[in-house]
């Protein structure tokens, strides 16, 4: 083919490389381009792989072979920002006393970006070294500085550092990533035991808390009680602090640039002085009567303010604040006799006669009986026929005969015959019937929450034809009915209910929602919010039927046969029920009582009961103790 016939848009790679070599063709007489030689393209593609495999395996060498380590500097290196944990809130007692304060304290802290630079060995012999100091083992110390997956964060891995442990770590030199720092611990002036049931205890967040809460590893946060239910408020906003590292993990500078905001302080609705002594009647009466346990609440009947929550046993607020070990966990947790369980508010227990005051009110309010007609009950018992067969009988005892009886009778001496014959019908008097005794008892407050500021409160039970249905697959019978008017049975109430059931009898008709907030304060001491008074809602009773049964509570005390004939010499003029409660199968009693002082304008309503700690009277005696305090220290 001549050049002429060739296709003008097709060139050889000869006509397109660029030549470096040009000669003359004598034949045609004018200048060629003479093509590359294939030796000088074959070396050009050699120096070009070659280059190509010297970057590729440059490449690999950074990010695979010294990947890790040229992170770790990047990460050293430059500024790294720590959070300033803020002072936690104190809190105080109604009088302004305080009842959980902060006290400085040194905490060795782990920073797991340092201990990055260091070597597998280096840290080995680093947590080796301090646990000896502390008397740790260096593998319990390790697991601390690891249990969260985030190693970015500093923590702390032992929150309370004797001071001459704290020298001996800083004596000996260790590396930058552990390290002594300042902080804080709660501190209980008036013990940990007897408010742990109100102020809870604080621990270490959870790393749950730290992802989804935005939490630092090294902050305590509220585990249980008021420090659980004002976190919030108490915990106040961490600062911020700036440090310039080098690429060795040395200290370069630092600074704040962002000052913490301390935590608001709380006044609670909580008399220290009176707690105290219901917590030591309250463990007197354990101690003398071989109870299991106990709680005690009083309530201000104005308001619904808890005045004093005692749940006993318990746990000491201090200690577990500061850290529990393992065996410590668990010798708590595996006691049976759960004192982490708030019985105040948590605690389901039959009512016993505690819930006679308020089966009358609804009897009277039905006008099922009039307060004045006398029931029956010389032989100390009733006996109910059956329906279906006539040969068939059941008998509902008293616990003793009490003659005729009127409705201040019945209250005083605490007959059963009277509340068996108002609340499930007997002879030609109806009863209330269980429909209207669980309408009634809800007005009360049973069978739900209140709406406590405080976690764990249990609703109760109220039970009925169709719960016993649901639950048992039973029918309900009148011995059923018999049984919830005088207590006894499925019925299930707090202490809490009980008081403030009782409160709002002594104030005349108005169930208030129990509180302990009384206020959160200002860094100047003033009052930034208040807490609030609520009212539930007011009872279906007129003035006059609760007249009635203020006076049969009164008669309890001042009666010749009354239940609670050990209040009558106290300077209050006190109203009161007991209760005998039988539980199990082994023919044991909880002894409750239930009581409000002074009779015409109350200040206190007080609900107690000792698991297992027999009849009613045994409560009676923690009663008179905690009233006889307060008509020296605080009544009007």
């Amino acid at each position: 083919m001549s050049m002429e016939e060739r296709n003008p848009r097709f060139f050889s790679p000869e006509e397109i490389i660029a030549d470096f070599t040009r000669r003359e063709d004598p034949r045609a007489g004018d200048t060629l381009e003479a093509p590359i030689p294939r030796r000088s393209i074959a070396l050009f593609l050699v120096i070009a792989f070659s280059l190509f495999l010297l970057f590729a395996f440059r490449a690999f060498s950074l990010t695979v072979l010294q990947g890790s380590e040229l992170l770790r500097a990047a990460e050293r290196s430059g500024a790294r920002t720590f959070a300033i944990l803020p002072l936690r809130g104190a809190i105080l007692d109604r009088n302004g006393e305080a009842v959980v304060e902060n006290a400085s304290t040194l905490t060795l802290v782990f920073d797991p970006l340092s201990a990055n630079t260091a070597s597998l060995q280096v840290r080995n012999e680093t947590f080796a070294r301090a646990g000896a100091i502390l008397g740790i083992n260096a593998d319990e110390l390790q697991s601390r500085a690891e249990s969260f997956s985030n190693q970015a964060e500093a923590r702390v891995i032992v929150s309370e550092l004797m001071r001459e442990k704290a020298v001996a770590l800083a004596a000996a030199d260790l590396p930058d990533f552990l390290r002594v720092e300042p902080s804080f611990q709660r501190t209980y002036p008036r013990g940990g035991e007897a408010f742990a049931s109100i102020v809870g205890y604080v621990g270490d967040v959870t790393e749950e808390d730290v992802e989804t809460q935005g939490f630092s590893p090294r902050e305590m946060i509220g585990k249980a009680g008021v420090e659980l239910s004002y976190d919030d408020v108490l915990r106040g906003v961490p600062g911020q602090r700036r440090v310039l590292v080098d690429a060795r993990g040395s200290t370069r500078g630092e600074a704040v640039i962002q000052a913490p905001v301390a935590g608001s302080n709380l006044r609670l609705t909580i008399d220290a002085g009176l707690t105290d002594a219901a917590a030591a009647a309250l463990q007197d009466a354990l101690r003398r009567s071989g109870a299991r346990g106990g709680a005690l609440v009083a309530v201000d009947p104005r308001n619904g303010a808890v005045r004093a929550l005692v749940s006993l046993p318990t746990y000491d607020a201090g200690a577990v604040s500061r850290g529990l070990s393992l065996a410590e966990y668990q010798r708590l947790t595996g006691d049976p006799r759960t004192p982490f369980l708030n019985r105040a508010i948590g605690g389901l227990y039959p009512s016993g006669s505690t819930i006679k005051p308020f089966i009358g009110a609804a009897a009277l309010a039905e006008r099922v009986i009039s307060p004045t007609r006398r029931i029956d009950d010389t032989r100390g018992l009733i006996t109910v026929t059956s329906i279906y067969d006539p040969n068939v009988s059941w008998t509902f005892r008293d616990w003793k005969a009490h003659g005729y009886v009127s409705f201040i009778d019945a209250l005083a001496v605490s007959a059963n015959v009277y509340f068996y014959t108002v609340g499930g019908g007997y002879g030609d008097i109806e009863g209330l019937g269980p429909e209207r005794i669980a309408r009634y008892l809800s007005s009360f407050g049973f069978g739900r929450t209140l709406g406590i500021d405080l976690a764990g409160e249990a609703e109760g039970r109220i039970p009925s034809p169709a719960w016993k249905e649901a639950t048992k697959g039973e029918q309900w019978f009148v011995g059923d009915t018999y049984n919830l008017s005088i207590g006894q049975g499925d019925l299930a109430v707090t202490p809490l209910q009980l008081a403030s059931a009782t409160a709002a009898v002594a104030n005349g008709g108005t169930l208030f929602q129990p509180y302990v907030l009384d206020a959160v304060m200002g860094a100047d001491g003033t009052e930034v919010r208040r807490g609030e008074t609520r009212s539930l809602g007011a009872l279906p009773l007129t003035g006059t039927d609760l007249g009635w049964v203020k006076r049969g509570m009164r008669a309890s005390v001042t009666a010749s046969q009354g239940t609670n004939r050990a209040l009558a010499d106290l300077p209050l003029a006190v109203a009161a029920k007991t209760g005998t409660a039988q539980f199990g199968s082994e023919g044991k009693t909880h002894a409750l009582v239930t009581a409000f002082a002074p009779m015409e304008n109350p200040e206190l309503a007080l609900a107690i009961v000792l698991e297992g700690g027999g009849e009613g009277t045994v409560a009676t005696r923690v009663a008179r103790e905690v009233l006889a305090w307060y008509a020296a220290h605080r009544a009007d």
